[in-house]
């Protein structure tokens, strides 16, 4: 049968609704990231994948994993551009900072731009 990892399937991104942290994934559980709905402008807990960092990922999903960079773990979130898992960061404060060669970049979706200087690492 085909390839493919199955292990990184995933059902429709379903938010257990709550405030969280875009950032840090800080008051989710363990295994889910904090992730952002455009439609009502509110923030969830979600179970996240296991793509690496700077693997191909879709956008629409919650593919991406943690990956430790520095010695610390960081969340991944899936670029909306080149659809890769990237670091994420916040454009507000600088914390954490992004890896060599990479910039912060706050995230939107459409016009909406995500709430708390959320933002993702990639490259400048």
């Amino acid at each position: 049968s085909g390839g493919g990892n199955d292990a990184c399937a995933q059902a429709d991104a379903v938010l257990t609704p709550g405030a969280c942290d875009l950032v840090e994934w800080t008051s989710c559980a363990a295994g889910q990231g904090c992730y952002f709905n455009p439609a009502d402008q509110s923030t969830g807990c979600d179970t996240h994948g296991c793509k690496g960092l700077l693997e191909a990922c879709d956008p629409m999903g919650h593919e991406c994993s943690v990956a430790t960079i520095d010695g610390v773990p960081r969340p991944l979130r899936c670029d909306g551009f080149d659809k890769k898992c990237y670091p994420t960061c916040n454009v507000k404060t600088g914390k954490p900072g992004c890896p060599k060669g990479m910039v912060c970049f706050q995230l939107t979706s459409g016009t909406v731009t995500w709430p708390e200087g959320a933002g993702i690492c990639a490259p400048n």
